[in-house]
């Protein structure tokens, strides 16, 4: 924990455990038909985001 505040850490965690928000919103665009070249760039977020995670389940 970077900056000793539990509370941020812990919320950060439950998104990428258990809420899964990012992963809900990518379908909802996918159902809206989103354009295919901005559903590319969310999802070069998230898998840009999914990598972080690898690093800090590291540490």
């Amino acid at each position: 924990m970077q900056f000793g505040d539990r509370v941020h850490f812990d919320n950060y965690w439950r998104e990428v455990n258990e809420t899964k928000t990012r992963e809900r919103v990518i379908q909802q665009l996918r159902e809206l038909n989103t354009p295919e070249e901005e559903l590319a760039l969310v999802e070069q977020a998230k898998q840009q985001s999914d990598d972080l995670v690898r690093l800090e389940r590291k540490r």
